[in-house]
C-alpha cells in the first residue's frame, strides 16, 4: 500500500467514525483540477485526522457521562421518594402509638 493509499484509508476510517456518530463524511477528491480546493500538507492532514478522531471520542465519552448522570439522578430521586414514604409511615406509626397510649 502506498503512502497516498494509506492516507486515503485513514480518511475513510475517519469518515466511518464521523458517520457512526451522525456526522457527515468528508469528501475525498481525486481530481487534478484543484482551483476550487484547499490543500493541506501531510503533517496538517495527519493532525486534522487525529483532531477529528479525538473530538469524536471525547464527545462519545461525554455522552456516556451524561447518561450515567441521568441514571444516577433517577436513582437518587427514587431513594428520596422511598425515604419520604418511610418518614410518612413513621409519623403515622407514632400517632397510632400515642392514641393507643392515651386510651
Amino acid at each position: 500500500m502506498t503512502e497516498k493509499q494509506r492516507e486515503e484509508a485513514e480518511w475513510e476510517n475517519i469518515n466511518m467514525l464521523l458517520m457512526t456518530h451522525g456526522l457527515k463524511p468528508l469528501s475525498l477528491e481525486k481530481r487534478t483540477d484543484l482551483k476550487d480546493f484547499i490543500i493541506f500538507d501531510k503533517q496538517s492532514s495527519q493532525k486534522m485526522r487525529q483532531n477529528l478522531k479525538t473530538l469524536v471520542e471525547e464527545t462519545e465519552c461525554q455522552q456516556k457521562m451524561i447518561q450515567e448522570l441521568i441514571e444516577t439522578n433517577q436513582q437518587l430521586k427514587q431513594n428520596v421518594s422511598i425515604i419520604k414514604e418511610n418518614e410518612w409511615s413513621n409519623k403515622r406509626l407514632l400517632l397510632l402509638c400515642k392514641r393507643i397510649s392515651t386510651d
